[in-house]
Order: C-alpha cells, then structure tokens, then sequence
C-alpha cells in the first residue's frame, strides 16, 4: 500500500510540473511568404533577338514583372559606320514592335553611344521583377533536402518551413501576393453591407416605381 501512495505522489508531482511549463516555445514557423522585388537586366545582341526570344522575355515578364514598363536601351557605336544611331534607333523600334506582339504593352526604348562596342550593336533589356521565397532562414526540413539528417538542425527546425518553401515554388504569379489595389474605396461588398444596414435599422423601404398590376 505504501508503494501505491508513494507511486500516486510521484504521477501528482510530474503532472504539476507538466502544467507549469504550458508556455513552452513551440516549433512552429510564425513567418510567411515574402515577395522580394529585383530588377532584370540582361544584354543580348539586337541583332539575336528573334521574336521567339521575345516571346520568352514577355512570358517571363508576364508571370514575375510588376506591370512597369519594358526598357531597351540600346548602344552604338559613335566610331563605327554600321553600329550607328540610326541603325540603333531601327533595332530599338523592331524589338519594340516584337514584345508588343507579344503581348508586353508598356515599353520604353532609348539608344545610347558606347565607344568601342563594336560593329554590332546591343540590346540591354530592364524591367522590375517579383519572385517569392520561403521566410528567412526557413528551409526544408532535415533530411527532404537531401540523403543525411543534421539531427542538431532537426531540433530547431520550425515546422511549416516546408509547406512555406514548396509553396514559394509554385506561385505562378508573385505580384499577385502583394494584393489588387483599388479596394480602399468603396466597392460592392460596401455597397451590400448598405443594403442589409437598412433591413437591420427596420426603415421601410420606399415604393419601386414602375408598371402596376390592377386591383382585378
């Protein structure tokens, strides 16, 4: 019997304990997504940029770009009697017309003189980018990453880490986190609110004018 008190104190004494360290700190990742803007930039040859290459550059400006202008800029040569202005302000106009095939509507051009570019002339495309990433020091967790786990690692890892990651992967279109702007005024679902307010107040609502039905 005096086993079974004892026993019985002992579970009361940790189940106490237990209840005292309900404030723990948990694994759980308490960091989201986060949408990083960079800027795009890339120099081609004007004269490699087919409109297969252009079709490329207005996908991607489509999915990660931030609805800001296109800009080439293109260089020549003031020395050179083939890459000159104005064979630089024709390649700045059929790029131009090539990514607005393409579906991009908002592009800018300018050509700017280089010296010692050459004979040919280039094209240095820009444009502002969104991409989305996992939070800051928020990985995979131990082990998907690779063949081995770091157990020292496994016993800090946040977990959600993971689905935050695989997530970042697949968003088509990283701007669209950011939200819509234009939902600052009011909209419809305001508007619908004003409509059941009326209900709520109990105020009659007045006669809708219009075709009547006769008293027969």
């Amino acid at each position: 019997m005096k086993h079974q008190k004892l026993l019985i104190g002992c579970c009361l004494l940790s189940a106490g304990l237990i209840g005292c360290s309900q404030d723990h700190p948990g694994n759980l990742a308490q960091k989201r997504l986060e949408v990083h803007q960079e800027q795009y930039a890339q120099e081609y040859v004007s004269h490699d940029l087919s409109q297969q290459a252009l079709n490329t550059i207005a996908a991607d400006y489509e999915r990660y770009g931030n609805s800001g202008p296109i800009t080439l800029t293109v260089e020549y040569d003031p020395s050179s009697s083939q890459n000159n202005a104005m064979n630089a302000t024709n390649h700045a106009a059929l790029i131009a017309k090539g990514l607005r095939q393409a579906g991009v509507r908002d592009v800018k051009t300018e050509i700017m003189p280089v010296l010692d570019v050459g004979n040919h002339s280039k094209t240095l495309v820009t444009y502002d980018r969104f991409t989305a990433h996992a939070p800051e020091d928020c990985g995979l967790m131990p082990g998907l990453d690779n063949t081995t786990t770091d157990w020292k690692v496994a016993k800090t890892y946040e977990y959600g880490c993971s689905i935050e990651a695989g997530i970042a992967k697949q968003i088509a279109r990283p701007k669209d986190l950011l939200g819509n702007e234009g939902f600052k005024s009011p909209s419809d679902g305001r508007r619908s609110g004003n409509i059941v307010d009326i209900y709520r107040s109990g105020a009659p609502n007045e006669p809708l004018e219009g075709e009547t039905a006769t008293d027969k």
